[in-house]
This record gives structure tokens, C-alpha cells and sequence, in this order.
């Protein structure tokens, strides 16, 4: 039996988009000897508890249902989460286990909800993001360059990074503002969360020691040289972080069946079906989306530009029509749309997009632009072909080098 080389904590967000990738990357880091530990939630997959790559120990409790937003019940979780891991770092102490752990892995969600625990029992932080470089990069220039005070009319560019990623005063006000405060003094309240507001100092920035982003450099090169030479931290693109499968059978030009590829679940906000009544069409669990972006049909994805979402698009040659509406959405969108231009906005009218109702008419046109422009999905398709390769050639010695850094601190 192989030595195993050390364990690595393993602490994602929760969210399919957050534990998913952080469950392949466990499986990478498997294949390196590195005993891998996933803590999740009760509420994950019960086929993501008995696989055989992952140990996973006991589930702590769930995090609250979608709905009307309450934080209590949000905290009460995040409280939970920090007594389930202080309970595990505690009884590896006591218990004085063979395996030491090398670091952990934390999703950079729950970084300010957890850090200090690894901090306490001296645990190195390696921090991952689920979505791109360009996010992380933006939020990260946002904070250096002081675009919370970027005045209506005004254009930022934004050192060291592509033009095309340049910010206005609508940027800021998405950061900062609901539909309804569109056009309202912006707040200058801190909070600190990822993406950060405008101006905040990314919270991570202080307590990792390394960075692993779910991308690759064929894809964002760019953005990962840049926080590279900023933040003066190991940064490796190891991603995108998707089932081998997925993979393989894009690599065989194959239809792919979602089913074949991952777990589905149900989870929607409760009383939905009441609420939707005979105006809709609930599909139960999640939409077939691998399945309709691999069919030859399909011309066009309207989305809200999550990272998975957007990479498995990329994947299949499909053109993506951005509606953003929070978080690294929007950072993504103007990825999309303005750097690597395979897609069109929802809307021509910029504040509609996350700031006020975008309108049937404005959808109408969005998509007619999206069809009609054969630039666009040619260069979509000429992307695809860094998939069709399989794993992307970059990704896999990046994973590489980030084990021998660990061993190296260790």
C-alpha cells in the first residue's frame, strides 16, 4: 500500500457550484497520494457520501432552504459548520493521528466564516474559487484603484488588465445597489463577501497562502498573470473542475446525458409550484442542461453566466447570451461579452441588466443579435476546441506544481 503523503481539508460553499468542483478536485488530488476530506452538509448527495476518493465525515447540519431571506437561520448554520470543524481538528489532536494535514482547501465563501479556526490549530488556508480568474482579478482591481467613486459618464480602466474589462459607474452601482435603489446615493457600508463591494480589500488576500482558481490558462491567462504579479501569491488554474465524463464524451463530440454525467437533486424554493400555477412549467430536479447544449439544435444559451454554466457552453460551441443578476455573474458576463466575445448582453440598455426589468422587446433583440452574429459563434466554436483535448493541457501540471508547494511548506 502507497504512503499516503498527507490529508488536505477540504471546505466548499454550499451549492452544487461551489461542491462539485471541489469534489473533482479532491479525486485529482487523490491520484497524488494526498488523503482528501470533503466537509459538507447533510443536504449533499448521498452518492457524494460513498465515493470512493472522498472521505467525507460525519454531515453537519444543512444550510437553510431558499426563500424569503433570514440570516438567523443562515448564521445558525455558518455557527454549526465551525463547531463540526473544531470538533474534527480537535479529536486529530487528541486522538494525535499519523496523517498531518498539509492545508486546507477553503471555498473563498466561507473564508471569513471559518479562517481563523485553521489559523488557531496552524492549518495553511489555500484559497479556491469556484468561478474565473477575470472575477477574481476585477474584484481584486476594484479595491486597488478605488472604483467606488467612479462618477455617472465615467470609464476606469483598470491597470495591468485588457480594456476590454474597463469599469463605468453602472459596474459600481450593481455592486452596491437593488433595482430600487437604482440611481440612489451609493452606500458606502462595508461588507465583507466575494465578490467584494467596490473598494473592500478582498478578504482573502491576507490568509492564503496560495490560490487555486477553477479555469485554465488557455481561457483567462491574462487575469491569472495578473493576480500572480499583484498579490505576489502562487496562483494556479486548475480547472474547469468537471466530471471525467464530461470530458471524455466531449472529447468524442457525444451527446451528453446529464444523468450520465451527475447527480441530480431537487431543490427549488418551497410553495414554487403554487406560485408558478398554470403560468409555467416546473421541471422537477434540473433542467437536462448538458443534453441541450450538446444537441446540434442548439443555437444560443440565454443565462445568468455561473461559472459552470458558462464553462460547459464554452465547452460545446455554444454562444451565450449574458443576464446576470448578482454575485461573479456579472464579471463573467463582461467576460463574455466584452474580452472574449462569444456571446451578447440580454439587453442593449445597460442599467436594465441586474438594475431594472429587462423587457420582452429587449429579449427579442438580444436574441436576434446572438443569432445573427456569425463572428460570435465562430469564435465560440474555435474555443470549444481546448475541450474537445480533454482535461486542458495547462491545468494538469498546474496541479502538479501546487502539490510539490504544499510539500514543500509542509
Amino acid at each position: 500500500m502507497e504512503e499516503i503523503m498527507g490529508e488536505i481539508l477540504v471546505v466548499p460553499f454550499f451549492g452544487q457550484g461551489h461542491v462539485f468542483p471541489l469534489t473533482e478536485l479532491c479525486m485529482k488530488l487523490s491520484s497524488f497520494r494526498f488523503k482528501t476530506t470533503l466537509i459538507i452538509s447533510s443536504d449533499i448527495s448521498s452518492s457524494l457520501l460513498r465515493h470512493p476518493f472522498v472521505n467525507v465525515p460525519a454531515p453537519l447540519p444543512p444550510p437553510p432552504k431558499p426563500g424569503n431571506f433570514d440570516p438567523q437561520p443562515l448564521m445558525l448554520h455558518f455557527k454549526q459548520m465551525r463547531l463540526g470543524m473544531e470538533t474534527i481538528l480537535t479529536t486529530r489532536v487528541k486522538n494525535k493521528c499519523a496523517t498531518s494535514v498539509v492545508c486546507a482547501i477553503v471555498d473563498t465563501m466561507m473564508l471569513s466564516h471559518i479562517e481563523d479556526i485553521f489559523t488557531t490549530f496552524q492549518v495553511p488556508i489555500v484559497g479556491f474559487f469556484p468561478c474565473g480568474a477575470a472575477c477574481l482579478a476585477m474584484d481584486y482591481a476594484a479595491w486597488k484603484t478605488d472604483v467606488e467613486y467612479i462618477n455617472p459618464g465615467e470609464t476606469r480602466f483598470l491597470p495591468e488588465l485588457p480594456s476590454e474589462m474597463a469599469m463605468d459607474y453602472v459596474d459600481i452601482v450593481r455592486r452596491f445597489s437593488s433595482e430600487e435603489a437604482f440611481g440612489a446615493e451609493i452606500s458606502r457600508t462595508k461588507k465583507k463577501s466575494f465578490p467584494t463591494q467596490p473598494g473592500d480589500e478582498p478578504p482573502w488576500v491576507k490568509v492564503t497562502v496560495a490560490i487555486l482558481v477553477n479555469t485554465f490558462v488557455e481561457l483567462e491567462q491574462p487575469f491569472l498573470e495578473y493576480l500572480a504579479k499583484q498579490t505576489g501569491l502562487p496562483i494556479w488554474g486548475v480547472g474547469p473542475l468537471l466530471p471525467e465524463k464530461y470530458w471524455t464524451l466531449t472529447a468524442s463530440k457525444s451527446i451528453l446525458r446529464d444523468r450520465d454525467i451527475r447527480t441530480n437533486s431537487n431543490y427549488y424554493p418551497n410553495a414554487l409550484e403554487t406560485q408558478v400555477g398554470k403560468r409555467g412549467l416546473i421541471i422537477n430536479g434540473w433542467a437536462p442542461q448538458l443534453l441541450i447544449l450538446s444537441h446540434s439544435s442548439t443555437g444560443g444559451f440565454l443565462t445568468h453566466c455561473g461559472w459552470s454554466s458558462t464553462m460547459e457552453a464554452i465547452g460545446q460551441g455554444v454562444p451565450l447570451l449574458a443576464w446576470p443578476i448578482r454575485g461573479d455573474q456579472f464579471y463573467n458576463a463582461k467576460l463574455i461579452v466584452c474580452y472574449l466575445k462569444i456571446g451578447h448582453m440580454v439587453s442593449s440598455i445597460g442599467e436594465n441588466i441586474g438594475l431594472k426589468r429587462v423587457k420582452k422587446d429587449e429579449i427579442i433583440q438580444g436574441v436576434q443579435r446572438l443569432m445573427e452574429d456569425k463572428q460570435v459563434h465562430n469564435r465560440v466554436k474555435d474555443l470549444s476546441e481546448n475541450f474537445r483535448r480533454g482535461f486542458p493541457i495547462s491545468s494538469a501540471p498546474s496541479l502538479h506544481d501546487f502539490k510539490d508547494f504544499i510539500m514543500q511548506a509542509k
